[in-house]
């Protein structure tokens, strides 16, 4: 037991934080599991990072009853998973000791930095950094026609919205010629898309960033989690769905968890006993085929000894 431990709810997520610089989430799943993981807080946006224990924990009622006693989770205004956000420079998924400098950096981050407007490449994406700090995206869409969108930067890091039109129509050589030739985008060390950061004040998890009320003049950073809490290094990969699991859909997944596990079942018998039936069929039509040979060869070898 750590000294001055306080829990708080975010939505079917258990937070602890201890000693106000180690923080970190529990999750409980169906059969009294239990999976905890680290998670950071970079500016204004809690990242989870995947779970890297596991064990036996509450009886689901238990943990519901626990989690709705605890406080709401109010030291940020967002969070999103981990494996959200991507690098800037190799363009791969952040790493949890990216993610934890991340965290340390942005004790000293300036949101009002202002950056010079120009154009500059991330991947297949076109950034244009505009006047006072606005910014849009470009992209070559499937039917050769430019997509375009914009994009904000929030906590020092890129997110750009789902949201789109469509521009001219161009070639795609052509597009990424003159992508090519711009500058890599290096103002801020990750990006991601916009529709993968949420409201920290809504309960489901399925609440996008941008239906939620955002001011970025008003954000601030925090401090109240930069040293890791140092875990077992065993650490299981798990989808982001893994953890994202709206707390009205919770109470069914043992079931929605058996009924799979049935038609996997007897979806697996099915395709043996037809696997069966296809590999019968095709040896009686073998011996079917070779039966009058087999039959004259040994009709001769009798005739022969008879002979």
């Amino acid at each position: 037991m750590f000294l001055h431990e306080t829990e708080y709810r975010l939505g079917e997520f258990i937070l602890i934080e201890r000693s106000s610089v180690l923080l970190t989430w529990v999750l409980q799943y169906p059969m009294g599991v239990q999976r905890s993981g680290k998670c950071y807080v970079i500016g204004n946006i809690l990242v989870i990072l995947p779970w890297d224990r596991h064990g036996p924990g509450y009886l689901r009622m238990e943990f519901h009853d626990h989690l709705m006693k605890l406080p709401i989770w109010h030291k940020t205004t967002f969070y999103c998973f981990a494996s959200s956000l991507r690098q800037v420079i190799v363009g791969g998924a952040l790493t949890n000791d990216q993610v934890e400098q991340l965290a340390v950096n942005a004790i000293n981050l300036d949101s009002s930095k202002t950056i010079e407007p120009g154009n500059f490449r991330l991947g297949r994406y076109k950034i244009i950094a505009g006047d006072n700090n606005t910014f849009t995206w470009r992209a070559i869409g499937s039917s050769n026609r430019i997509m375009c969108g914009t994009c904000f930067i929030e906590s020092g890091i890129l997110l750009l919205d789902s949201k789109k039109k469509e521009l001219d129509e161009v070639t795609r050589r052509l597009f990424y010629s003159e992508l090519k030739l711009l500058p890599p985008w290096n103002k801020t060390p990750a990006w991601g898309h916009a529709g993968s950061i949420r409201g920290c004040k809504e309960s489901k998890h399925d609440n996008v960033f941008y239906e939620v009320t955002w001011n970025p003049r008003s954000t601030k950073s925090f401090i109240s989690d930069r040293i890791p809490f140092i875990l077992s290094q065993g650490r299981g990969r798990e989808r982001t769905s893994d953890l994202n699991t709206p707390n009205n859909e919770r109470h069914k997944i043992e079931w929605k968890f058996l009924g799979k596990l049935g038609i996997f079942t007897l979806e697996s018998v099915y395709n043996g006993l037809r696997i069966g039936v296809l590999l019968l069929k095709k040896l009686s039509n073998y011996v079917a085929r070779k039966w009058p040979i087999f039959l004259g060869i040994l009709q001769k070898k009798i005739h022969q000894k008879r002979g």
